[in-house]
């Protein structure tokens, strides 16, 4: 993961956000949220409806910032 996101840096589209998603120990998800993923989602995050409105959030904040 950290390795695509260098790469998209590397390729200007550093202002696209990513979000990950799987089984992540708490102390990876704290590297991977430090290299510039916008959001983790683990087996915990259950509740589609918030993931779904956090991603809306990104979007948006995204389309606000063009």
């Amino acid at each position: 993961m950290t390795e695509v996101l260098e790469r998209m840096r590397a390729a200007g589209l550093a202002d696209v956000p990513v979000v990950a998603g799987g089984i992540i120990p708490p102390e990876d998800e704290k590297l991977l949220l430090a290299a510039g993923c916008a959001r983790i989602y683990t087996p915990k995050d259950y509740d589609i409806t918030t993931i779904m409105g956090d991603i809306v959030a990104l979007v948006e904040a995204g389309s606000k910032a063009a």
